[in-house]
C-alpha cells in the first residue's frame, strides 16, 4: 500500500496527462487532482475515532463503485463553480480517485483483509495483485500511537521506492507530450 507521497505522484501523473499544452496551468485543478488521489485513504477517519485506524481501510473507499460516485460529485461541484466541462471533470475526478486504487492494487498488503474491495457494488471480495509492485507502510493499529508510526525507516524507503518509479513516469510523461507539441506545431 503506497503512502500519500506515492498518491500525490499519481495524482499529478493524472493532472499532468489531462492537461492540454495550450490551456493555461490551474493550481486549482493540481491541487484538487492530488487531494482527490489521496481521498481514498480518509477511511482511516472513522476508523481513529474507533480507536482502530486500518479496521475500516480498503473497504468501499477503495472501490471503483466510490470512485464513480466521487468523480460524479467533483465533477457537480466544479461545474457548479465554474458552468462548463461536467463530463470532463467528472471523468478527470474519477481517473485521479482511481489512480488510488491502481497504486493500492499494485502494492503489498500485509494486514487481512488483504487487497481492497474494488469491484464493490458488484462484489464485496477483496483484491489484489500477485505481484507487488510497490512496498507495504508499517502503521500501529492503535489510535493514540498511529501518526507517529508512520515515521520510521521502512516507510521512508517505501516513499522512496515510490518515487524511483513515479516521478521518471511523470517525466517520460511530460517528454512525449512536450515531444508530440513540437511536432505538431513544426
Amino acid at each position: 500500500m503506497p503512502t500519500p507521497v506515492g498518491h500525490s505522484l499519481a495524482g499529478y501523473f493524472v493532472f499532468s496527462a489531462i492537461k492540454k499544452p495550450e490551456r493555461n496551468f490551474k493550481w486549482t485543478e493540481l491541487v484538487a487532482a492530488v487531494i482527490i488521489a489521496n481521498l481514498p485513504d480518509a477511511d482511516f477517519i472513522p476508523g481513529m475515532l474507533a480507536g482502530n485506524p486500518n479496521k475500516f481501510h480498503h473497504g468501499i473507499t477503495h472501490s471503483i463503485g466510490f470512485a464513480v460516485i466521487v468523480g460524479l460529485l467533483a465533477g457537480i461541484v466544479y461545474f457548479s463553480i465554474r458552468k462548463k466541462h461536467f463530463f470532463f471533470y467528472s471523468a478527470f475526478f474519477f481517473l485521479c480517485y482511481s489512480s488510488h486504487l491502481l497504486l493500492d492494487y499494485l502494492g503489498a498488503d500485509t494486514r487481512a483483509p488483504f487487497g481492497e474491495q474494488l469491484f464493490w457494488p458488484i462484489s464485496q471480495i477483496y483484491v489484489m495483485s500477485p505481484v507487488s509492485v510497490f512496498s507495504d507502510v508499517h502503521k500501529a493499529s492503535d489510535s493514540s500511537i498511529f501518526l507517529q508510526s508512520l515515521f520510521n525507516w521502512h516507510n521512508f524507503r517505501t516513499i522512496l521506492i515510490e518515487c524511483a518509479i513515479l516521478i521518471p513516469m511523470i517525466g517520460l510523461l511530460n517528454f512525449m507530450k512536450n515531444k508530440l507539441k513540437k511536432s505538431t506545431t513544426a
